[in-house]
């Protein structure tokens, strides 16, 4: 019964019944659980007419009826199910509704695997739950209210998995769902090499607006935020919109392109503006931490730069920086990476054209029925680390048993391209192959990067 107030949420689960005997299965295996209460069980299997009314609760309800079972731990539930698909021939379901729709449109291609949830529903009851004008506009100024459904399916086409999802919204996305840009090709993966082990990249809408609605969404929080950016920009001396924001590009990748040990040989690439303003807000940033670290007594940190072959190379080091950040402006982007060598690595890759965007192999994971171009991706190759890992020092201490089991999770994983598509009125994604799985390489790594530790520790050790 509906009471206008906020609701607990009960799942009801629904199964297609294909052969007979489905009940005395269940009457079987129910005999053979304990019961803490003597002669009551916690799960009981009823008929239509044995369905407890609304005040029942607490125990599992399983209704048979002919092709369907439905289990709930909600008694009304089950009776409200069997009264609608009594009466389904004559009053219109979900099927009528444009929510339903595109579940439907989901079945009529065949599908494997399919998760919705009607997102425009779920808002209207968290809004019925209690009228709060200051909640209601935070929603709106993130966006949450303009979202209409999630529709998750995976479907086996040939040999072959393909996943794919939307996000819909009512109109034009705003504020965080709407940070994601059109698709459009990613220099910034130009930077990244076909070796790498994994990569995530993806194209924003212009840094300065997004900035304008983090404030705009800070500003209707409890307290806002006007006063305190006032004071922060005061401070640092600079205006974080203009020295900062608006010195960026809509491009933004992030790649592991090396070894894992001892330090991870990760990157970081934005794109560029105005590098000369960047760099000067860089500097000012600097000063202003040595400012405060000299005022606490901390060490402070340090900000050099060198010219070499004409490129300059700079690194923020000291103020117990667990790493080194060493950065180069070049060709439009800021490239960024715990050494220099790392940094010049990576300018020698996007100069020699042998990229991971231009990647065969890396092309042949995108979606067939899909432009190369995205939105955003995410790109994983775990399985070449994994199984070198084998050979390290401090996998040693793992049993021939254990070797052969790790090689055997490993020698099937394959890369894999997730890639996301903003629309108009949507975000998609798309992917082949088990992207969405829990991937058995990823189950693996960290046991033996912390065996790998142990041994390169014990080595060490005098």
């Amino acid at each position: 019964m509906d009471t206008g107030g906020p609701q607990r949420v009960v799942p009801l689960v629904l199964a297609e019944v294909r052969k007979p005997g489905l009940r005395e299965f269940l009457e079987g295996e129910l005999a053979r659980l304990p019961s803490a209460e003597g002669d009551h069980h916690p799960v009981r299997i009823v008929d239509e007419g044995e369905v407890p009314g609304p005040g029942a609760e607490g125990d599992m309800f399983i209704l048979l009826r002919p092709g369907l079972m439905a289990v709930s731990v909600r008694g009304a539930d089950l009776r409200r199910l069997a009264a609608r698909l009594d009466r389904a021939p004559a009053r219109p379901g979900l099927e009528s509704t444009p929510f339903g729709a595109r579940i439907g449109e989901a079945y009529a291609d065949g599908v494997g695997l399919l998760f919705a949830a009607d997102l425009q529903r779920i808002s209207a009851r968290v809004a019925a739950s209690g009228a709060s004008a200051r909640r209601d506009e935070a929603l709106h100024r993130a966006g949450i209210d303009g979202l209409r459904y999630l529709v998750f399916e995976r479907k086996q086409i040939a040999d072959e998995a393909r996943t794919q999802a939307v996000l819909a919204f009512e109109g034009a996305p705003r504020g965080i769902v709407s940070w994601l840009a059109a698709p459009a090709p990613m220099g910034a993966l130009d930077f990244v090499s076909p070796a790498a082990l994994g990569a995530a990249a993806f194209v924003a809408k212009s840094p300065a607006l997004i900035f304008d609605d983090v404030v705009s969404m800070a500003m209707g929080a409890p307290g806002g935020a006007g006063d305190d950016l006032a004071a922060l920009e005061s401070k640092l001396d600079l205006h974080i919109r203009e020295d900062l924001a608006e010195t960026l590009g809509g491009e933004f990748a992030v790649a592991l392109d090396g070894p894992l040990l001892p330090t991870p040989a990760w990157k970081v690439v934005v794109e560029v503006a105005d590098p000369a303003r960047l760099q000067s807000s860089l500097e000012v940033l600097v000063r202003r931490a040595n400012d405060e670290a000299t005022r606490a007594g901390r060490p402070a940190l340090v900000l050099e730069s060198e010219d070499v072959g004409g490129q300059a190379y700079h690194v923020i080091r000291g103020a117990r920086l667990p790493v080194e950040l060493h950065y180069a402006l070049a060709e439009g982007y800021l490239v960024a990476a715990p050494s220099r060598a790392l940094v010049m690595r990576a300018l020698q890759t996007r100069a020699s054209g042998d990229t991971l965007a231009r990647s065969t192999s890396f092309r042949a994971l995108f979606p067939p029925d899909r432009d190369v171009n995205v939105s955003g991706l995410v790109y994983q190759n775990l399985g070449p680390i994994v199984r070198s890992l084998l050979d390290a020092p401090g996998a040693g201490s793992l049993s021939a048993e254990q070797r052969r089991s790790v090689d055997a999770l490993t020698q099937d994983t394959r890369p894999t391209v997730l890639c996301a598509y903003g629309e108009p009125s949507a975000v998609r994604v798309a992917g082949l192959g088990g992207v969405f799985d829990l991937d058995t390489s990823d189950l693996v790594l960290p046991m033996l990067l912390e065996r790998v530790r142990r041994g390169t520790s014990r080595t060490a050790a005098p």
